[in-house]
C-alpha cells in the first residue's frame, strides 16, 4: 500500500545499537526489520572473520545462524579460526549449521528462531544447488524479518564477475574484507551503505579489536 509523504516522515525507525565503532561504522541498521549486506573480498583477508565478528555483534538483539557452506565445524577449521583471533564463545546466541541443502536451510529460516543470517558463502550454495548466485541471494525478500549478511568468493574484476557486480550494487550495503599496510585484516565501507547518516565518515574498521581505524 502507498505511503504519503507525509506519512512516510512520521515513520519512527529504531537502530540497531551496536558497540560505539560498530554503529559509527554500519549506521542505524534497523533493528525491528531485516537488512541485507554483501561481504567480499580477495582470498585470505578475513572475511570469514569479519563475518563471525560482525555476527558476534548481531547476536546481542537476536539468534544467528551461520550457514557454512565452505568449512566443515567437525573437520576443527572453525575452531583454528576462533583460537587464532582470540573469539570467546560465552554470551553469543549464535549456531552453526555445516550444510548446503536449501532445503534444510529453509526450514531453520521459517521456524523463526533466528534474526539473522550469515551465507559463507553464497557461491558454494548456488554451485551445490546448480542455481545462480543472483537468484539465490534475492531468496532474502522471503523472509522480511531476517537480516542477512552474505560471503562472496573473492572478486578480481566486477567486469568480469557480473553475478558479484550486481549484488554489490543491488545490497543495502558492502562490506570489503582487505589488510591493511601492516599486514591487519580490517573492513571497508566505500561503496554503499543507505544507513549512514553520512558514507564518508567512518569506512575503516579493524574488526579484530573492533575500532575505528580512521575515518576516511
Amino acid at each position: 500500500m502507498p505511503v504519503s509523504l507525509e506519512d512516510a516522515k512520521k515513520i519512527k525507525i529504531k537502530p540497531t545499537p551496536f558497540e560505539k565503532s560498530w554503529f559509527k561504522f554500519l549506521g542505524g541498521l534497523p533493528i525491528d526489520k531485516g537488512w541485507n549486506c554483501t561481504l567480499f573480498g580477495a582470498s585470505f583477508n578475513g572475511k570469514s572473520t569479519c563475518a563471525m565478528y560482525f555476527g558476534m555483534q548481531c547476536s546481542q538483539f537476536g539468534n544467528v545462524l551461520y550457514v557454512n557452506a565452505e568449512e566443515d565445524t567437525a573437520k576443527g577449521t572453525l575452531q583454528n579460526k576462533l583460537r587464532q583471533n582470540n573469539i570467546k564463545s560465552k554470551g553469543y546466541r549464535f549456531d552453526f549449521a555445516d550444510t548446503t541443502d536449501l532445503d534444510e536451510i529453509r526450514k531453520l529460516l521459517k521456524s523463526g528462531d533466528y534474526k539473522y543470517c550469515v551465507r559463507d558463502s553464497i557461491h558454494a550454495f548456488a554451485k551445490w544447488n546448480d542455481v545462480k548466485v543472483l537468484s539465490l541471494w534475492m531468496e532474502f525478500r522471503d523472509f522480511p524479518e531476517i537480516s542477512f549478511i552474505d560471503v562472496l568468493f573473492s572478486t578480481k574484476d566486477e567486469l568480469t564477475f557480473k553475478g558479484e557486480s550486481d549484488m554489490i550494487h543491488l545490497s543495502e550495503f558492502a562490506i570489503e574484507c582487505k589488510k591493511n599496510a601492516a599486514g591487519l585484516p580490517i573492513a571497508r565501507m566505500e561503496r554503499k551503505n543507505r544507513y549512514k547518516d553520512n558514507p564518508e565518515k567512518y569506512k575503516y574498521l579493524d574488526f579484530i579489536h573492533s575500532k575505528i581505524v580512521r575515518e576516511a
